[in-house]
């Protein structure tokens, strides 16, 4: 019976080879691969290979193809009679399958209402969010997908205090100063004024994926990434808006290696003084991502990270290319210039994943941006799937620290980030962070709860530096200063409808607590939706 059960599960493996999506980037898709991988890690019907071709989880998103039977991702037995009860409940909004060519297209919203019981009088705040997503398979080696968000709401106050200090830069006439305006929504894109006090913005985004052969992938597109195991990454997540790649993957070794170089292009918010156009543009920069994961024992995974941005342009708009820019192996630029060299911001880390026992995972990650400054940060978390041998009862506990001054960078053209935006933790730098997670879904009923928990050193005036904002330059510290405490609930209930593309109607109450030595805040936000919830956005900061 077991050497008909790997025959099967290789002969079907070697179909989903065809499949070259990506699988959402969303961590409700995210830990239920983690999830689907620590069974089958144990399972005694599956060969050392697809074990190890499976395990590199690390860098998302990931293509449906590295995933042993991806379907189960979105596998929904319950039993339908009808076409529209099917629609609902299993299938895509509509749905093209002719032979090697298979389409999807599903609406993507989020219409979103609340009210903040600490404010006074009570207001409404809502999120207003329409759009599409398209994705297909072209041939059994060519994939695609696209999406389209058009958004419009008003965020409560510390929401939209955090977007608005994010926003572009315009110079002044003699450029020596910036006035900021509009604001930025992380996860999504730059805003435009709404009405009195909302907020307009649209986000874009898609790529082709081309796997000419099952150990290489290419992929060119518009999007975000996330290196870890974690809720959260200290090397590359998308906490940022999405920027241009070419991400190139290749696995060898029996699948034991699986190694990424993405070349991207970034930009800070801030216009140049002269322009020609109708609009000036924007101070480019570029950022080479390289990855590594090496698999030693399938249930043991290790990966080595070098981030490195690039200055692409200087004030006036004018730089030659670096065409070290466009080197492909990890390590080697940090060699040349090392963490500390004016004209570039390097940082290295090490990723570490481990499932000892069936059900468990544990993960570690170590981010090192400048030895001689002492500007790190560590991760270390663990989770537990079917806790108690309770089938979609999880719980996941998350330690974070980041040392001040960490990602800044002596020009603040180079710093760790994108559209005015940070590239790794939401936060920045200069914290310690917990983090507890709990959920359970029965019967499409779901529930989740998260509570973050932070300790930092709160600037107060715009002379304070003391390395929790890395858009100040690590020149000019300041020292002292008074700590913060600040604690996060966040409790969902909510009926998801459909796994194809996370259909769900939610309601919720969002709970924040920022207690200074001269001032304390407080949110009670409660809130109901309606959304389809296929990308992150990260609002507990």
């Amino acid at each position: 019976m077991r050497w008909w059960l790997l025959a099967f599960s290789s002969f079907f493996l070697s179909g989903l080879f065809a499949q070259q999506l990506n699988i959402p980037l969303s961590y409700y898709y995210s830990n239920k691969v983690a999830e689907l991988y620590s069974n089958d890690i144990y399972s005694d019907t599956l060969n050392q290979e697809i074990l190890n071709r499976n395990s590199h989880l690390s860098y998302k998103p990931v293509v449906e193809s590295r995933v042993y039977i991806p379907f189960r991702i979105y596998d929904d037995s319950s039993k339908q009679y009808y076409w529209i009860t099917r629609k609902i409940f299993q299938e895509h909004f509509l749905e093209i399958d002719e032979g090697p060519f298979w389409c999807s297209i599903d609406p993507v919203f989020n219409f979103e209402i609340g009210t903040d019981f600490n404010e006074s009088p009570l207001d409404l705040y809502y999120r207003n969010t329409r759009g599409f997503f398209i994705q297909g398979n072209i041939t059994k080696k060519f994939s695609f997908g696209t999406y389209l968000y058009e958004n419009q709401g008003q965020f409560i106050s510390y929401q939209d205090s955090a977007f608005r200090m994010h926003g572009e830069l315009y110079p002044n006439s003699l450029n020596t100063a910036y006035s900021r305006q509009n604001a930025v929504v992380p996860g999504f894109a730059r805003t435009k004024v709404f009405k009195t006090d909302g907020l307009d913005y649209a986000m874009v985004g898609g790529y082709i994926s081309f796997s000419p052969v099952k150990q290489l992938n290419v992929q060119f597109g518009h999007g975000s990434h996330f290196v870890g195991n974690g809720y959260r990454s200290l090397l590359l997540s998308d906490n940022s808006t999405p920027y241009p790649y070419l991400k190139i993957t290749s696995n060898f070794w029996k699948g034991k290696i699986d190694y990424s170089v993405n070349y991207t292009f970034l930009q800070n918010l801030v216009r140049y003084h002269e322009f020609t156009t109708t609009e000036s543009t924007y101070q480019r920069k570029a950022g080479t991502f390289h990855y590594i994961s090496f698999t030693p024992h399938p249930k043991v995974q290790i990966g080595f990270f070098e981030g490195i941005i690039w200055e692409r342009a200087d004030s006036l708009g004018t730089k030659p290319f670096d065409f070290n820019f466009i080197n492909p192996v990890i390590f080697v630029n940090t060699a040349i210039f090392g963490l500390s060299d004016p004209r570039r911001n390097s940082l290295i880390g090490l990723n570490l994943s481990t499932q000892p026992l069936k059900n468990f995972e544990f993960y570690s990650q170590v981010m090192i941006d400048d030895f001689k400054t002492k500007k790190w940060g560590i991760q270390a978390g663990a989770k537990y799937f079917k806790m108690f041998g309770v089938k979609d009862l999880w719980s996941q506990i998350e330690y974070n620290y980041v040392s001040p001054y960490s990602y800044s960078f002596e020009d603040f053209r180079e710093n760790y980030s994108h559209s005015n935006l940070p590239l790794a933790h939401p936060k920045g730098a200069g914290f310690h962070e917990g983090i507890f997670m709990v959920g359970y879904e029965i019967k499409r009923v779901f529930f989740d709860l998260k509570f973050n928990y932070y300790n930092y050193t709160l600037d107060i005036t715009n002379t304070d530096n003391f390395g929790t904002n890395i858009f100040n330059s690590d020149l000019n510290k300041t020292s002292g200063g008074q700590k913060a405490n600040q604690y996060m609930i966040d409790f969902k209930v909510g009926y998801r409808f459909n796994k194809s593309y996370n259909l769900q109607f939610v309601t919720g109450l969002l709970y924040r607590n920022l207690q200074h030595p001269q001032f304390n805040e407080q949110n009670t936000y409660l809130y109901i939706g309606l959304r389809t919830n296929l990308v992150n956005q990260y609002l507990d900061f």
